[in-house]
């Protein structure tokens, strides 16, 4: 086989899970302050899912074949004039970049900033489920300031933001209620949660309240919001992608009106924040959770489980 090529999955037309396809493409070399990862594994990740259907075309434009896979693990295997901090074999993860796609294939190249090493002992496809956990820590840590002894609502607790903010905010001293599927409710109380409730038995007027809410759903933000204790924080990493305007829309009315602002971000994590998904690991505070793990060629079926819903943790797309 040609070592200039590579595969990737790729799509040719916006769709259905069943667009997907392992081509090959040319095998990247490293740019100045770029590094070259041999992929061992990826995770499926919501954005994606929403850029492959289509939903995200005023971003993604028209012109294919695109590719699929935002964060990953695996190994060094070049590096480009400048780029420090890594080496030749370092075991890494990180993300692709706030630019696209491209992490489904047998290598990708990054900015070095962007790569963060995985703890020894980490098998490094059970590692791919926990690239997206920085977002969980950006969220309780950085954008909530969640303090030992306060109340926090993890809502979508089985997926895979919600897994890791349940694990961190027990870890950070929270008192924890998780909002899943029924069938998945063990799964977060094994996690940490103190309390698990099934989202579909209870509206959200039948709880509260909560210092601290962690919304990954981005529907219903007025309800959740109305939850929050006096000097309550709400933090959201989704909006309503069936409501684009007024979700948008909302969440920006809400720093400047009613009380409590709801403050979204988008996660885009760099090796400082990799360094400190790292330790959490390494001290004990997080462990990955893996749902299912697929091979390359089965991408399109990790997707449709994805869609399905019901997700323990992450599905995982093993490379090699």
């Amino acid at each position: 086989m040609d070592d200039r090529t590579m595969r990737a999955v790729l799509f040719d037309r916006y769709g259905g899970p069943e667009v997907l396809y392992v081509g090959r493409v040319p095998r990247p070399e490293p740019a100045p302050g770029e590094v070259l990862v041999r992929v061992r594994a990826f995770s499926v990740n919501g954005g994606e899912l929403a850029a492959r259907a289509g939903d995200l075309r005023l971003l993604t434009g028209r012109k294919f074949p695109q590719r699929v896979g935002l964060d990953f693990t695996g190994e060094v295997a070049a590096v480009g004039a400048g780029a420090t901090g890594v080496a030749v074999g370092d075991r890494v993860w990180g993300v692709v970049g706030r630019t696209g796609f491209g992490s489904a294939a047998d290598y990708v190249t990054v900015r070095a900033e962007r790569l963060g090493r995985v703890p020894d002992g980490l098998d490094l496809v059970e590692a791919a489920a926990l690239p997206v956990a920085t977002t969980a820590i950006t969220a309780l840590r950085d954008k909530a300031g969640l303090r030992p002894g306060e109340r926090l609502l993890v809502r979508g607790a089985a997926g895979g933001v919600g897994n890791a903010a349940v694990q961190l905010g027990k870890a950070y001293g929270a008192e924890v209620t998780a909002l899943a599927r029924a069938a998945n409710l063990d799964f977060v109380r094994m996690l940490g949660a103190h309390h698990a409730i099934d989202h579909r038995s209870v509206s959200p007027a039948e709880l509260g309240p909560f210092d601290v809410v962690l919304d990954t759903a981005g529907t219903d933000l007025r309800a959740f919001r109305r939850l929050l204790s006096p000097g309550g924080r709400m933090v959201t990493i989704a909006f309503d992608q069936t409501r684009l305007a007024a979700s948008l829309g909302y969440l920006a009315a809400s720093a400047v009106h009613g009380r409590g602002r709801v403050r979204f971000f988008s996660g885009n994590p760099k090796r400082a924040l990799f360094d400190d998904l790292a330790r959490e690991v390494a001290e004990g505070r997080l462990r990955p959770a893996v749902d299912t793990c697929f091979p390359l060629e089965e991408t399109a079926a990790a997707h449709r489980a994805l869609e399905a819903g019901g997700v323990r943790g992450k599905y995982v797309v093993r490379v090699d």
